[in-house]
């Protein structure tokens, strides 16, 4: 297999397209329940689609772009996961293949080969959620753009500040898809200070091109008076420290306790190589100082779970890329690919099954929809985090993210949280509404209008009449 891919051919990507089936087949035979995150894609979609605008007409906290591709997910596929799931399977297929090509035309390695492009789709398989389509998915993609510059820039022949600039713009475009993606930018501003030996007034253009996305999307806000709405839903909540996991750091090693030997092991290895040139050393090193940035974004990411884990992907890529390159033994290096894409299988197939001990799941996903026939295929307003209500029915009102609505709720007595309310409610009626925790009786006594057409039918339900 190893004899195949190391042959500098383009067509070798039809072996890596084949492979890349297989390692993903047991997705598609047996396709997994709906997770937290689709089910949020699901509702942040229908709510652009109706054509609400993110933050000042749907309170939550996902990336703009992320909440505009949702929509147009929605528009082609609706809730049909199956569909969704082939459109990531492509996109991985793409970055796999990019991945490889990055290699290839910045002359990473002595020998160009299409090994890269194997090892990749193999680690996108680790675990069966690495198929959801989600904005760090779609982030991952400008990841890998900014990665091609920050390998030019490397080269000394190539050194410009166009793509220094556009490096920062790249960047800036993944923070735009998933917010925390944001912490790269320190790593290239080291990487390109200590290694390309360019003077500060480099660093300059780098956050210039990182700001020019953000300060543009702050100024289409402004310009529609709802830059407020913009900093308190989407900066503000995306800048606080600390990981919200949708499941827990065993399962996560547990997991990827493949790539963690192999990675170890190849560390081993390239630390042995000796007949690296000067600008391959430079790589080497950016390599590794791109895992301990991941690192850094694993730790300030929310609702961590293993598709948050795809960061890693690229420069592990390029270790093992570099293991299997160094290995002479020709029998042990195809028994250890052999192992490294059998190993990744069993894991991803056993934890989902739940036939490993350390391995829960039960968190990341949504579960059954309620039995109640009152909860189906309706327009409901939960005021909880008890998103499952919507698995079987739609959003009504912009008020998504209960950690963000929450605020409004509780400060209903000022008078601009309930005159928003007040237009939510009057301009998107739910059909039911879940208050668990009696938020609206409050609200009721002081928008009568709205307690005459909700009657209590139990405790923290209200139905419209």
């Amino acid at each position: 297999m190893l004899r195949y891919f190391r042959i500098n051919d383009p067509y070798r990507l039809a072996g890596v397209l084949i492979i890349a089936i297989f390692l993903f087949l047991p997705v598609f035979i047996d396709t997994p329940s709906v997770t937290y995150p689709e089910l949020k894609s699901f509702l942040i979609g229908e709510k652009i689609m109706e054509g609400h605008t993110p933050y000042s007409e749907l309170i939550d906290s996902s990336s703009p772009i992320t909440s505009w591709f949702y929509g147009l997910a929605e528009f082609f596929f609706g809730r049909n996961l199956t569909a969704r799931h082939v459109v990531s399977f492509m996109i991985i297929f793409l970055q796999a293949m990019f991945i490889a090509l990055i290699f290839i035309n910045r002359k990473v390695f002595s020998d160009n080969s299409y090994l890269p492009a194997l090892i990749a789709v193999a680690l996108y398989a680790f675990s069966f959620d690495t198929i959801a389509l989600t904005g760090e998915l779609l982030g991952a993609f400008f990841l890998l753009f900014s990665l091609n510059s920050l390998f030019k820039e490397l080269e000394f022949r190539t050194q410009g500040d166009d793509t220094v600039v556009g490096l920062g713009l790249l960047i800036s475009l993944a923070s735009l898809c998933s917010f925390s993606y944001w912490v790269f930018i320190l790593a290239v501003g080291f990487i390109v200070i200590i290694y390309s030996r360019r003077e500060l007034r480099i660093l300059l253009l780098l956050l210039t091109g990182f700001a020019l996305p953000h300060v543009l999307l702050i100024c289409i806000y402004y310009l529609n008076g709802q830059v407020m709405w913009l900093f308190e839903f989407y900066y503000f909540p995306n800048f606080s420290f600390g990981t919200s996991g949708l499941v827990s750091v065993m399962t996560l090693v547990t997991v990827s306790i493949i790539p963690i030997v192999f990675f170890l092991f190849s560390l081993f290895v390239v630390g042995r190589e000796s007949r690296l040139t000067k600008y391959q050393t430079q790589v080497l090193r950016s390599m590794f100082l791109w895992v301990i940035f991941s690192i850094v974004y694993v730790l300030l990411t929310n609702d961590l779970r293993p598709q948050s884990l795809i960061v890693f992907i690229p420069s592990l890529s390029y270790f093992l890329t570099h293991f299997y390159s160094s290995l002479q033994r020709k029998r042990l290096a195809e028994l250890s690919i052999w192992i490294f894409l059998l190993g990744i299988v069993t894991i991803n197939v056993t934890a989902r099954n739940s036939f490993i001990e350390n391995v829960t799941y039960e968190s990341l996903f949504v579960g059954k929809p309620q039995p109640d026939s009152e909860l189906s295929d309706k327009r409901i307003l939960v005021l909880s985090d008890q998103l499952y209500y919507y698995q079987s029915n739609r959003l009504a009102t912009p008020l998504l993210d209960w950690k963000l609505s929450e605020q409004i709720l509780n400060d209903i007595d000022y008078y601009e949280n309930l005159t928003w309310l007040y237009k939510a409610l009057q301009d998107d009626p739910p059909d039911l509404i879940i208050d668990p925790e009696n938020y609206m009786k409050h609200f009721f006594e002081l928008a009568p209008k709205f307690k005459s057409e909700y009657a209590l039918m139990e405790k923290g339900k209200y139905v419209r009449r």
